[in-house]
């Protein structure tokens, strides 16, 4: 039986007189990829946020490893549930290894030597063993997304959450942030990606869910959603945006 790690009953979320989620209910198992997928506004961000409590929500519960995440130290909660905006959000006046080795030394109280150990491995890990020294100011966008990665990673969650990593980069850059992200999941890291990638979300989930105006519209495998799309504005969403 499969160990679920999130598991979302009946969610609902507003802000203010905007009904954002309607009833989402949703499981992730452990090591298990979950895409999550939709037209902007339709509350694929939203999810993200209210699972570590960037948000509260309304109504319905969301559970991390069969317990409320309510009942969760909000701190701890965060160190285990990682997530990546599309936003880099580093220190720009600490090198790239002081980026990953600042959380493991203030949250989770490491001293630097082992600190930096673990840093320079979640660096290597992504790619970037020759930029530890590097500040982001002289990192481009996709090297900076990548350390934002190895950063989450080193705090060594059981959960990653990306939102939109790929968003607001070059063209020419996705790829190398796609191929750390898959690398991370076929390692066995249980992840809930929020992507307009769509060769990654065929190639990587093991489950694609597309939301519709805060609903599930439409939740199975790659290839049912991407070639045999029942939902009408599933079909209407992959027309235009698989142009």
């Amino acid at each position: 039986m499969e160990e679920l790690i999130l598991e979302y009953r009946n969610v609902h979320k507003s802000f203010k007189n905007v009904h954002v989620l309607r009833g989402v209910s949703l499981t992730v198992a452990k090591g298990e990829t979950v895409v999550i997928i939709g037209k902007s506004g339709s509350g694929k961000s939203t999810i993200l946020r209210c699972t570590n409590l960037l948000e509260q929500i309304q109504q319905g519960e969301i559970l991390f490893k069969g317990k409320n995440i309510k009942q969760y130290n909000i701190m701890e909660l965060r160190e285990d549930i990682g997530i990546v905006f599309q936003s880099y959000n580093l220190f720009p006046h600490y090198t790239a290894l002081q980026n990953c080795s600042l959380a493991l030394r203030v949250v989770k109280g490491k001293q630097k030597e082992e600190a930096d150990r673990i840093g320079l491995a979640m660096l290597e890990r992504v790619g970037l063993k020759d930029k530890v020294d590097s500040y982001p100011r002289h990192l481009s966008g996709g090297q900076q997304q990548r350390v934002a990665i190895a950063r989450s990673l080193a705090l060594n969650p059981s959960v990653m959450m990306f939102d939109e990593v790929t968003s607001a980069l070059d063209p020419e850059l996705i790829g190398e942030v796609l191929k750390v992200m898959e690398d991370v999941a076929t390692a066995g890291m249980t992840m809930l990606v929020v992507t307009h990638e769509m060769g990654f979300a065929k190639h990587v989930a093991k489950k694609v869910v597309f939301l519709d105006e805060g609903k599930i519209a439409e939740m199975d495998t790659p290839d049912e959603v991407f070639d045999h799309p029942k939902d009408e504005n599933l079909k209407r969403f992959l027309s235009a945006i698989l142009k």
